[in-house]
């Protein structure tokens, strides 16, 4: 009769109920929602409901009340179970300065007690905290399997399992580092910066291959060991550094930015790479002349190992 669609009472019953979601306002590095909702000061439920109003599509205001039968009525819940148990859910919603693990630090005596009061019952806090140790746990995951991916990789080009794992060793420099950044600019270790972190186990290695590769060729050719290691870091240098250059500079526009989902990414990727390269022009050098100097990579022993360099 009057053309008013079931979307159109549904949205008018969410804005007096959760709100409509018209969109995000950003305030200190927090994305916070925007919701239209009615507001009643007075009166029953049921009495607000009779001053709701539908648009037609004529733009003409109809009073909800001629559209539908507004009653109450009570009804027997279900009796809700978790792994066949029957179960109470208790939710609660943090202030944006609240600390959910200082709360769930002053709620332990409360807990202890409800424990010893019902020696039968089970309680088990979940929510933000569970999430975020189930969140980490999965990552680690995906981290293992990437280094185990780029080891076979490394493993298949050089022919060993010993010059891999010394390449590695700069993934853990990389982490290090990223760490260390996100703590000075006090970015959180969420989603995004954990994926910055594994994302830099693929990047940062490749200047440990350019070096070594360099080193590898350099030994095969004839030269000393000390030469090799001097003659690579080099003619190497500025291939490590433009690469590593290059990669910091493309996500600087995204730490400078403030998309907040995309900025911890960008963060851990540029802090980690300057912190690895850095480190990997002095540490890798040096590990592999322990490294050769003990045999590990070499059936014969080099006698210019421990040369004096030029």
């Amino acid at each position: 009769q009057w053309g008013v669609s079931n979307q159109a009472i549904t949205q008018v019953l969410r804005l007096y109920g959760e709100g409509l979601p018209i969109g995000e306002f950003s305030a200190d590095q927090t994305l916070l929602d925007m919701r239209v909702e009615y507001k009643f000061e007075k009166g029953t439920p049921l009495d607000n409901l009779h001053n709701m109003f539908v648009l037609s599509p004529t733009g003409e205001a109809i009073p909800l009340t001629s559209l539908v039968d507004v009653s109450s009525d009570f009804t027997v819940q279900n009796i809700p179970h978790h792994n066949y148990i029957p179960s109470l859910t208790v939710r609660g919603y943090l202030e944006s300065n609240a600390k959910e693990d200082r709360i769930l630090n002053n709620m332990g005596p409360e807990l202890e007690r409800i424990r010893a009061s019902y020696p039968n019952s089970i309680i088990e806090i979940v929510g933000e905290t569970s999430a975020r140790t189930d969140f980490f746990m999965e990552i680690g995951k995906i981290f293992v399997i990437v280094l185990f991916l780029i080891l076979i990789v490394m493993a298949i080009q050089f022919y060993s399992l010993l010059i891999p794992l010394l390449i590695m060793s700069t993934v853990f420099l990389g982490t290090a580092g990223a760490i260390l950044v996100l703590f000075i600019t006090q970015t959180g270790l969420g989603f995004m910066s954990l994926m910055g972190i594994v994302s830099l186990a693929g990047i940062s290695v490749r200047n440990g291959v350019i070096l070594v590769d360099f080193m590898e060729q350099r030994r095969k050719n004839g030269a000393p060991l000390a030469e090799a290691v001097q003659e690579a870091c080099q003619k190497r240098l500025k291939p490590v550094i433009l690469t590593s250059l290059t990669t910091i500079l493309g996500v600087m526009p995204l730490i400078l930015s403030n998309i907040l989902m995309f900025k911890p990414l960008a963060i851990a990727i540029a802090g980690g790479l300057m912190f690895s390269t850095c480190l990997t022009l002095f540490l890798l050098p040096a590990l592999y002349v322990t490294f050769v100097a003990n045999r590990f990579l070499g059936n014969q022993p080099d006698p210019n190992v421990f040369r004096p360099w030029d």
